[in-house]
């Protein structure tokens, strides 16, 4: 970007500065890693498919990956890797904190768990690795109908004699590109102008929100528009937008580029 000076950015947190947890998580995962793996039964290689698969937000989908690989930072991982912890579970007091314990067996969870009647099935499986509950998931909860009720946000016009533009990006994974939209209405509630564009994919979803933005405020120098209200739905986009630093993320180049135009 012209004007813009390097930075050391930390790109294991999401606002780009370096901490002490992230770095223990880096070095956890890499260790796991590293680390030979078992040997698979046959339908193990089908639930890692099925985990990558699932239609959730990568740091869900990377979180039921790392519990199925037993690999979470548990107390009980962690005493196996010497850090002095009492591994006894907060949530019952009555058990050790394993991966299966603290998302399954304990009190607490199974609570979670029974709260509805779509999970009840798997009591009756006896599931002793997080990876068979997952197994048996996959097979007897496919066909499982999951109602979410969603909030209706409700647009606020900005003052008269003014604009704004609402941006949004999509991420399209499997065919390798994402999509902006960016669409302008005056304080009535017209649409003034509207747009949609195809990119390469990003590296994160933050990123494409932040091209979404930047593209916002081009289209409206491009439509001659200097009095606008730049609004998304990304918070941490929103929040970086609206700091008075400079950001110092993966995507804060495109922030810090949008800021300079001046209408956010």
């Amino acid at each position: 970007m012209d004007g813009e000076e390097d930075v050391l950015i930390w790109p294991l947190t999401a606002d780009g500065e370096y901490s002490v947890r992230s770095a223990y998580h880096f070095l956890v995962t890499a260790e796991d890693c590293l680390a030979p793996s078992s040997s698979s039964l046959p339908n193990d290689h089908a639930v890692w498919k099925k985990i990558w698969k699932m239609k959730v937000p990568n740091k869900i989908r990377h979180f039921i990956w790392r519990a199925a690989k037993d690999s979470l930072p548990t107390k009980v991982n962690l005493k196996a890797r010497h850090v002095p912890v009492d591994d006894v579970c907060e949530g019952c007091g009555d058990y050790s904190e394993s991966t299966m314990h603290s998302l399954w067996l304990c009190d607490q969870a199974r609570a979670v768990w029974m709260s509805g009647p779509e999970f009840q099935f798997l009591i009756r499986k006896g599931c002793r690795t997080f990876i068979e509950l997952l197994e048996h998931l996959f097979k007897e909860g496919s066909g499982l109908q999951r109602s979410v009720r969603r909030t209706q946000a409700r647009w606020s016009p900005p003052p008269a004699s003014t604009y704004k533009a609402n941006f949004d990006a999509a991420l399209f994974d499997e065919l390798d590109c994402a999509g902006l939209g960016v669409v302008y209405r005056d304080h009535s509630g017209h649409i003034i102008a509207a747009l949609s564009q195809k990119i390469g994919l990003p590296r994160s979803v933050e990123m494409a929100e932040a091209l979404a933005a930047r593209r916002a405020v081009e289209f409206a120098r491009e439509l001659s528009l200097f009095d606008v209200i730049v609004e998304g739905d990304c918070l941490q986009v929103v929040r970086a937008l609206s700091a008075s630093g400079g950001c110092n993320t993966l995507y804060g180049h495109i922030v810090n580029e949008t800021k300079r135009l001046g209408l956010v």
